[in-house]
């Protein structure tokens, strides 16, 4: 198998694999505080959800359903506006204007 090498600044060799572990070592801390911010916004908006449209619609009676249907709302999938407003018009386009920010 063939390396992919580079060469630094002071003529050191250096391979693909450093080069990634390196980058990856720097970031770590970035993508920490990133996904710890995701999930926390990820899991509040299913138990708000949860709490809102659990008792109507199958989507999201319980929290793990409810956190599947969000990941997919946020993906591009899952329910319409007018499905949520038919159960609640008033929190259904808080909850959908909020979470559907791009």
């Amino acid at each position: 198998m063939h390396e992919i090498t580079a060469r630094q600044a002071d003529g050191e060799r250096v391979t693909a694999r450093q080069i990634i572990n390196k980058t990856m070592e720097m970031c770590f801390s970035d993508l920490y505080h990133f996904l710890l911010m995701f999930i926390t916004f990820l899991f509040g908006f299913a138990v708000m959800s949860h709490v809102l449209f659990g008792p109507q619609l199958p989507q999201f009676q319980t929290l793990l359903e409810a956190l599947m249907t969000g990941w997919m709302m946020m993906n591009g999938a899952g329910l319409s506006y007018m499905q949520l407003a038919y159960v609640n018009g008033q929190m259904a386009a808080v909850f959908f204007l909020v979470r559907s920010r791009r």
